[in-house]
């Protein structure tokens, strides 16, 4: 897609809201192929995502991987802030307690703490758009 634009990767992910309007489906996609690439290559890829199906919910997860036989949610975010409410309800639903953010932000962690859950601790790490190889496939 970036070379049928004539568009460097760079200047997509780099880009104001304003510069490109599809930045986030792009970072999502860019994500994606990146997983699939460095996925196990004995091991057919498979990607995987969760939507929230009750009406009037539009709530969605970006990936789903497994590790170590638990479901990893993979919140895929364009810039380096974002809300995560999505992330949240799915994490509750499911009782998880460990994701994935990727965005342009550096190497990071976090702990959340679902207040409409008695305060359970869900435990976030931040791995860079550009360092996605570095999760465990």
């Amino acid at each position: 897609m970036q070379t049928m634009l004539g568009i460097p990767a760079a200047d997509i992910l780099m880009s104001s809201d304003v510069d490109f309007v599809n930045k986030g489906g792009t970072s999502e996609m860019f994500a994606g192929l990146e997983m699939q690439k460095y996925h196990d290559c004995f091991q057919k890829a498979e990607l995987h995502y969760w939507q929230n199906m009750a009406k009037g919910s539009s709530a969605e997860v970006d990936y789903l991987r497994t590790r170590d036989g638990l479901v990893l949610p993979v919140e895929v975010k364009a810039n380096t802030q974002g809300c995560m409410q999505s992330l949240w309800i799915f994490m509750r639903k499911r009782k998880l307690h460990k994701a994935i953010r990727t965005s342009l932000e550096n190497f990071g962690q976090f702990d959340h703490y679902d207040l409409e859950d008695n305060f359970d601790q869900r435990h976030v790490d931040i791995v860079p758009l550009y360092a996605l190889s570095n999760l465990d496939m």
